[in-house]
């Protein structure tokens, strides 16, 4: 691809996902640059922090990109169902991209959390619409991951999407 330019459809997602990995590889894309006087799109530096990630973790660029893709269509459900665009800068779409990252993590490693029973009631009830659409995300990575994600999960994305709406409709 002579002079064309890749877009990388997930550079938002891996600066959020993958921070240490994204910085180190914008110092690579920078030296590179400058090493060869040349101008490398941003999309690169994504790339980049993806080979860095898989090298670090032991994991396949292909399991990697699965795991963006992921994180990415929950977040496009999570936005079609409160009708909103979260702001990929924002502290609140950060927060949200390393929890399902790390929610991620726990269902590929088989890790199970506590179950707050009470707190679970207790949002079922006040937050329902989050509790709901906290269900609907379970299913999607269980569909994705082919493993279980156990019930904990819901919960604690429930307090995730909560939070974030309130946020969202207060602004």
């Amino acid at each position: 691809l002579k002079g064309g330019v890749i877009r990388n459809p997930f550079l938002t997602e891996t600066k959020a996902l993958y921070p240490g990995e994204y910085e180190i590889a914008a110092e690579v894309v920078n030296y590179i640059n400058q090493s060869l006087d040349i101008d490398l799109p941003e999309g690169e530096i994504g790339f980049i922090a993806l080979h860095v990630h898989s090298a670090i973790t032991d994991k396949t660029i292909s399991e990697i990109n699965r795991y963006s893709q992921l994180v990415t269509t929950l977040i496009r459900v999570i936005e079609k169902q409160f009708q909103i665009t979260i702001d990929p800068k924002s502290i609140d779409y950060i927060r949200l991209i390393r929890h399902l990252r790390y929610t991620v993590e726990r269902v590929q490693n088989g890790e199970k959390l506590e179950e707050p029973k009470k707190i679970r009631d207790l949002l079922k009830n006040e937050y329902p619409t989050c509790y709901n659409l906290s269900w609907k995300l379970v299913k999607i990575m269980q569909q994705t991951l082919k493993k279980q994600v156990y019930d904990a999960e819901a919960v604690y994305l429930t307090m995730h999407l909560q939070r974030l709406t309130e946020k969202v409709i207060t602004q």
